[in-house]
């Protein structure tokens, strides 16, 4: 007599396909064959097993706690985009692997067939990041600075890095030529209020 099937043997069998797949490390294919059902069954069964909380993966690698700490924090402060990366026990203070995230999430937008307005910062990780980046052609898009690029005594900053990436990836590039710090809002507005700034300015608030 064929078997009645109810939620609970449903369940049964989804614990059982979660099982074999997880833990014995069976393929669809030969959970199919063992539990007597097809092998879309079989499939069916083990996205059940994950989705009823039958069974629970943990990823035992720093990997896996900087990725859930990411999820936190895009939760938490309704962010589009985190990653935590794990450091180097021997140099805590290294900012290798931030600069290597930084690097893949820039690529990942230039990537982009489609043209795109890339509004870039400055800092001692964005520059290691933009070295990290792979030489590619990309004229399509524009880079545009958020930061001035003279320095107070009147050099070029150290770590803006707008010409960098613009060379790395071969883009059009817009600087911004002002100095990092203004020695007053006064000056700020002044300087804003040129025309070639104002246009770089809008450019800037038009970033992807």
């Amino acid at each position: 007599m064929p078997r009645q099937e109810t939620a609970t043997t449903r369940l049964d069998d989804a614990a059982r396909a979660g099982w074999l797949y997880y833990v014995a490390g069976n393929s669809q294919e030969q959970i199919a064959r063992k539990l007597g059902v097809s092998r879309q069954t079989a499939q069916r069964l083990v996205s059940m097993s994950v989705s009823e909380g039958l069974v629970r993966v943990r990823l035992e690698h720093p990997i896996g706690r900087c990725m859930e700490l990411a999820s936190q924090l895009r939760q938490r402060y309704a962010l589009e985009i985190a990653e935590v990366v794990p450091t180097d026990p021997d140099a805590p203070d290294s900012i290798h692997g931030v600069a290597i995230a930084a690097a893949t999430e820039i690529e990942r937008w230039l990537r982009n067939d489609k043209p795109v307005v890339m509004a870039i910062g400055t800092g001692r990780t964005l520059k290691s990041a933009i070295e990290q980046l792979t030489p590619m052609e990309a004229p399509q898009h524009k880079i545009v600075s958020l930061t001035g690029s003279i320095a107070p005594d009147g050099s070029a900053a150290f770590y803006n890095v707008i010409f960098n990436i613009a060379e790395a990836v071969k883009a059009r590039s817009f600087p911004m030529p002002l100095p990092v710090i203004a020695s007053s809002a006064a000056e700020r507005d002044m300087l804003l209020s040129q025309p070639m700034i104002k246009e770089t300015h809008a450019l800037a608030q038009q970033a992807d």
